[in-house]
């Protein structure tokens, strides 16, 4: 079997978020000779960090800390918004800075210290979205290009099965988000579901499709009142069922927790989600229609809320303030970017 076909037979296989990175590790690993890795669940409204998993090494908080530093506070090359962004999603140190390691601050600070030689890095991106990140470190050596190349291809299904295991979760627990996706366990030709006969079509579609197993399935289709749904299909692990769940699209925001706390306001909040994920001021100017002018009088009121004074000290508030504290209780990340609560 090819190695793609591989990985999108692990995403289309119904796993969790605990189980999803240990059978991606078996498969990739051998190919891109990673000694250590971390995989990362994110905000796709901040492409900050909602869960990590890590292989390969003991867990360290002093370098986490310097990580997540480099990550927010200061420039560097190949960060997770700029791969997020695109074009490409995925690229190794070496192959970014030509061989010149020592271009990046995060050689100096982190990967020298942890004897790393290279470093690769992927944003898992799927309908524009980023749900995920993975850094990984060689110890000798420097990533290929078919190893960066192989995440590269990976990442949409990757994504998605992110994304499917945290719907699952989020279907499972209802009472924990507001208006839940829902949750159909149906056979492989779609029957035996309770659900509305207007959306039997797609999911019969949906779910043999997914019984395959070879990556997962989804649709998109027009709700009695008018708005769109969402149906997507994953196989149950040991079974011969599979799971539909039914959820309404809607827009992913900055979480309303950090809005309310920080005392933001509406277009205050849509230029930090975009400030978040790397947009230079005319960038934000442009997607929200306004002139540069006002974007940066929207920062200056930006940072004077939350007692900040540049862009990475705004995102490293963010993450110590809103996502690390919920990161170390190990709330579960939910399905639209903020955790279940």
């Amino acid at each position: 079997m090819a190695l793609l076909d591989r990985v999108n037979r692990v995403c289309g296989a119904g796993l969790g978020l605990d189980d999803l990175p240990d059978e991606l590790d078996a498969v990739l690993r051998p190919h891109t000779g990673w000694d250590v890795v971390a995989w990362s669940t994110v905000d796709p409204a901040s492409v900050i960090v909602t869960s990590c998993r890590l292989q390969g090494a003991a867990y360290d908080p002093a370098r986490e800390a310097e990580l997540f530093a480099n990550e927010y506070l200061y420039d560097d090359v190949g960060k997770y918004v700029d791969l997020a962004a695109g074009p490409r999603h995925a690229a190794s140190l070496s192959g970014v800075t030509g061989g010149e390691l020592t271009r990046s601050r995060r050689y100096e600070a982190i990967m020298r210290p942890l004897g790393a030689a290279d470093d690769l890095r992927a944003a898992f991106v799927a309908g524009g979205s980023c749900w995920g990140t993975l850094t990984a470190y060689r110890t000798e050596g420097t990533f290929s290009q078919t190893a960066v190349d192989l995440l590269e291809q990976a990442g949409p299904a990757i994504a998605d099965a992110m994304r499917l295991a945290m719907l699952r979760r989020a279907a499972a627990a209802p009472e924990r988000i507001d208006d839940p996706p829902e949750l159909l366990l149906v056979d492989p030709a779609g029957r035996d579901g309770d659900h509305d006969p207007e959306l039997g079509p797609a999911i019969r579609a949906v779910a043999a499709r997914a019984a395959k197993g070879d990556a997962p399935a989804s649709a998109r289709l027009r709700g009695r009142d008018g708005g769109w749904l969402v149906v997507h299909g994953s196989r149950l692990p040991g079974e011969n069922r599979v799971g539909v769940i039914i959820e309404r699209a809607r827009a992913l925001q900055l979480a309303s927790v950090i809005t309310r706390a920080c005392g933001l306001s509406e277009r205050e909040r849509e230029v930090v989600e975009l400030v978040a994920r790397g947009y230079a001021s005319k960038l934000i100017a442009r997607a929200l229609h306004i002139s540069s002018h006002t974007v940066d009088d929207h920062l200056k009121s930006i940072f004077a809320k939350t007692g900040t004074h540049s862009r990475g000290e705004l995102l490293a508030l963010l993450f110590t303030s809103f996502y690390q504290p919920r990161v170390e209780a190990g709330l579960p990340p939910g399905p639209y970017g903020w955790f279940l609560e």
